[in-house]
């Protein structure tokens, strides 16, 4: 039923009527008195033009609405969405799951049907959901993930348009892609049903179901693998395990495995070459294992050379130098650069080179530039920075503030004022600093190891923050915090940049540790050590890795499921680059070269499609599309057909159907059980008839027939008074 009120939003109708009056009156004292004397009956038509005119001119102003309201009687519809991944059609303990499946997708239509649910929609869904019009006979289950938190919010999202009460899930419960859906159930206000796919007592088994790397290693140093093992059965077994590189089998255990619960194995892994590494922890085949589909996980592992280059450009010979230099030397990863200006501009090692700038991962300026330090270097060093070396600058008292506008744009602060005075400063950093990679210490109160150090140096010389720059910590002069900063990062430009604003540090080393040592305590932790440690790995990160982004959507694909190449691609200062040629070239059992398609903002894709089962390599290089110049590359590996999550899942998960059900006042049942989920959804009341009002304005004021009115009121007054000769 529709019903339609209206109404005035800017005043009373009784103004409007009152305002029309005087209008009408105001018209018709007017035309007494016009001369030659037009008649009765054309005064009484100008008349009425005039106040038509004046009234329509009047009804804008007052802003007329025109409300309408309808009220309908809705009936809340119920929906089925059916898992078609591969594991709820899978065999499992209790014999096939695809017959199971079928056939309760029949009787539950039938019974809802016997219920006067004829309008059920079905759904179908794996890592997408899906319309369908297929019967129940015709389902096919190849599916190569399952994501529940997906259906959940697809259904949510449709229950808006078609008011769904109930949605009855057909599924195992076991999301192997996507998010935990329950705030979502939870939130939409519907009642999620679940028909539980599956036997819940797991068969013999034994399960590699996850691998913990890290995604970087370097060569020559150890690292940890883990694994969680889960064993199906009743009893506790031993379980041999192996842990492989690209392949090749690096060490093996033999565990005893509790049947139910994870059990966590970890190898010691140290990587031998280096390049994008292929790690896979497998299980070796027990007797009467049920599957050896899910016997292994593997992850890529980035490896890195042992080696890397820092460079240290030094005003002058000091005790920082020294010491520094002392512990980046004693890193057999590290190799150092030293560059040590004597009295001039001159280097005792000889200039840097643009090469060696260019190989180098960070450089360290301690107490440069001086006064006579040469403008070539400085201009290197910036050249170098736009390049992507990344620069951590340590003060000095000689150090030339004036002569950092080369570096302007590297360190992270800009001079206020400076002055050669040396005074005596203490470390002030906060608890919520710390969490930065620099700040690190590994302690349980790393803060107040830092606030607790020893005293250090710093001249006269105020500075502040530039634009993107973090200030990590400030200076305390005596008990007084200043608000000046100590320790500054950046790492938004070309590459990173950090600053240290004091000089002195090897008093940390000397007054902190040396005392401790002397009393015998040689395990005592080094503070100076790790900062410096702390800073070489910060800086060594190349920023054009976190520019250039070339990868596949997973690491991992199924066989048979497609590819997808994507890539986001920005510039020196992180702005997107969107008319770059970016190309991928697969090595593999097949060969392909594609090109992404740009996407906007600086993002590119391509669907590759389905490949054949292997391990692929690619290579990624995106370029300026006008000048072909490059703009950077990645490499890396992906795996199809090696490992699959849906194979993993052989029992049904009972406990997240159970949770999903009692949160959004529904109800989880077996396939023998389906009258039970009727009842349920029949007694619910949100499946009652409901009616529902809905109200809607509409804005006269601003339809053009007022308008029209008014003007054509009174030029049809002026022409019958023009052509009259009325006065």
């Amino acid at each position: 039923m529709e019903t339609f009120q209206f109404e005035l939003a800017a005043g009373p109708w009784w103004l409007y009527a009152l305002l029309v009056v005087v209008a009408l009156v105001a018209s018709i004292v007017t035309y007494r008195g016009v001369e030659p004397d037009p008649g009765t009956p054309l005064r009484g038509v100008l008349v009425g033009l005039r106040t038509l005119g004046i009234a329509a001119l009047l009804l804008m102003l007052f802003e007329p609405l025109l409300r309408l309201t309808m009220s309908v009687t809705t009936t809340p519809h119920v929906a089925i969405a059916i898992d078609v991944s591969k594991s709820n059609g899978m065999r499992d303990r209790s014999g096939e799951r695809a017959p199971v499946t079928r056939k309760v997708i029949g009787e539950l239509q039938e019974k809802l049907r016997d219920r006067g649910y004829t309008n059920a929609d079905v759904v179908v869904f794996d890592d997408v959901v899906r319309d369908t019009t297929l019967e129940a006979s015709s389902v096919e289950f190849k599916g190569f993930r399952t994501d529940l938190g997906n259906v959940v919010r697809g259904m949510a999202n449709r229950g808006e348009t078609r008011d769904y009460g109930a949605v009855i899930l057909i599924t195992d419960g076991n999301a192997t892609s996507g998010d935990n859906p329950m705030f979502d159930a939870e939130r939409s206000g519907i009642g999620f049903h679940s028909v539980g796919i599956g036997d819940s007592i797991p068969p013999r088994d034994v399960a590699v179901q996850s691998i913990v790397a890290t995604s970087v290693a370097y060569v020559g140093k150890a690292t940890t693998v883990s694994s969680d093992v889960l064993l199906g059965g009743t009893e506790p077994q031993d379980v041999e395990l192996v842990l492989e590189d690209n392949g090749a089998e690096v060490s093996r255990q033999n565990v005893t495995v509790q049947p139910g619960i994870p059990s966590t194995v970890s190898f010691v892994w140290t990587p031998r070459q280096d390049g994008v590494r292929k790690i896979v922890v497998r299980a070796v085949q027990t007797a009467g294992e049920f599957t050896l589909a899910n016997n292994a996980a593997a992850e890529f592992v980035r490896v890195r050379k042992d080696k890397r280059t820092v460079v240290l450009v030094a005003g002058a010979p000091s005790p920082d130098v020294t010491f520094i230099r002392s512990v980046l030397e004693a890193d057999p990863t590290i190799t150092v650069s030293t560059f040590i200006q004597k009295q001039g501009s001159t280097f005792y090692e000889g200039e840097p080179s643009p090469q060696l700038l260019r190989d180098a991962q960070a450089c360290f300026l301690i107490g440069y530039p001086t006064a006579t330090s040469s403008r070539n270097v400085t201009q290197l060093l910036a050249s170098a920075w736009k390049d992507g070396l990344s620069m951590f600058f340590i003060a000095s008292r000689d150090v030339a503030y004036d002569k950092l506008y080369d570096l302007a744009d590297v360190v992270p602060f800009r001079v206020a004022s400076s002055r050669p005075q040396e005074f005596q400063i203490t470390a002030d950093v906060s608890p919520t600093s710390v969490s930065n990679p620099l700040l690190q210490l590994g302690g349980s109160d790393d803060a107040a190891q830092w606030n607790s150090l020893p005293p250090i140096y710093r001249t006269e010389t105020f500075v502040q923050a530039t634009s993107g720059s973090s200030v990590l910590a400030t200076i305390r002069v005596g008990n007084a915090p200043l608000e000046e900063p100590l320790i500054l990062s950046n790492d938004r430009g070309p590459a990173r940049s950090a600053a240290f604003l004091g000089y002195g540090l090897y008093r940390w080393k000397l007054l902190s540790e040396g005392p401790q040592r002397t009393r015998g305590n040689v395990d005592v932790t080094s503070f100076f050590d790790t900062f410096i440690g702390n800073a070489v790995r910060w800086t060594s990160v190349r920023d054009d890795e976190r520019r250039i982004r070339i990868r596949p959507t997973r690491s991992l694909y199924a066989s048979g499921e497609s590819v997808t190449i994507t890539a986001s691609i920005l510039d020196a200062s992180l702005q997107p680059v969107e008319s770059a040629d970016v190309r991928v070239r697969i090595t593999g059992p097949e060969r392909r070269e594609v090109v992404l398609a740009p996407l906007g903002n600086g993002r590119y894709a391509t669907v590759v499609g389905p490949l054949p089962a292997g391990d692929y390599a690619f290579d990624g290089v995106a370029k300026h599309s006008e000048s072909g110049a490059e703009i950077g590359r990645e490499d890396g590996r992906f795996s199809v057909g090696d490992v699959s999550l849906e194979d993993a899942s052989l029992t049904l998960n009972t406990s997240f159907l159970r949770s999903l059900a009692d949160r959004t006042g529904a109800r989880f049942v077996t396939p023998d059980n389906l009258d039970a989920l009727v009842d349920a959804i029949s007694a619910d009341p949100r499946m009652k008839s409901v009616a529902k009002t809905f109200d809607r304005e509409l804005v006269l004021r601003y339809l053009p027939w007022l308008l029209i009115i008014a003007i054509s009121a009174f030029a049809l007054e002026w022409t019958v008074r023009k052509r009259r000769g009325l006065v």
